[in-house]
């Protein structure tokens, strides 16, 4: 070792280099999965039960995570129900844990028109909450969003609330609840 490495008796280590080259390598890494998981590499508009897209588990690569205090962390991601209801044929679709509210929307109609149904439209939606379609005599409908604690017993009650003021014997007929 030389005498340009020494800082008294003790060697230099370089430690405040090697911290701002993770820190540098974890912003590149957390930027190159974030642009990953939004151009469609990650499928985003999946709604299955398993909650994996396309065979690849969401990865979080927050730095508290990772445990690193002071940094921030990557984006809040709501996540956004539908429910859509044919008046035609009383048939119904719903899509859930969408990260945009078309999409869900467009696999609530898209569910609701694999019925054979032609007149689907979205009648409710969520941003990370539940949704609750009701159902009642002659076709009318009540439906209600809830956000919070119960989210889904409230949706399901104000939803037959709803149905209630315009008709008798109503039910819930569908319900869409996101993972936030």
């Amino acid at each position: 070792m030389c005498a340009a490495e020494k800082v008294g008796n003790a060697p230099r280590r370089g430690g405040a280099h090697v911290y701002v080259l993770v820190v540098l390598l974890m912003v590149a890494f957390g930027a190159f999965a974030l642009a990953w998981s939004e151009t469609g590499t990650r499928n985003v508009n999946s709604d299955r039960d398993c909650h994996e897209c396309n065979g690849v588990s969401p990865v979080n690569f927050s730095a508290a995570g990772l445990g690193l205090t002071g940094l921030d962390t990557p984006p809040y991601y709501d996540q956004y129900a539908a429910i859509a209801y044919s008046s035609d044929t009383g048939r119904w679709g719903a899509g859930y844990n969408y990260y945009t509210r078309s999409a869900a929307e467009a696999r609530a109609i898209e569910r609701c028109a694999s019925t054979g149904a032609a007149d689907c439209r979205t009648r409710v939606w969520v941003q990370n909450g539940c949704c609750a379609l009701a159902v009642g005599d002659e076709r009318q409908l009540g439906w209600a969003w809830a956000s919070g604690s119960n989210d889904l017993g409230r949706a399901k009650s104000q939803a037959l609330v709803q149905c209630n003021s315009r008709t008798t014997n109503c039910r819930v007929v569908s319900w869409a609840c996101t993972d936030r």
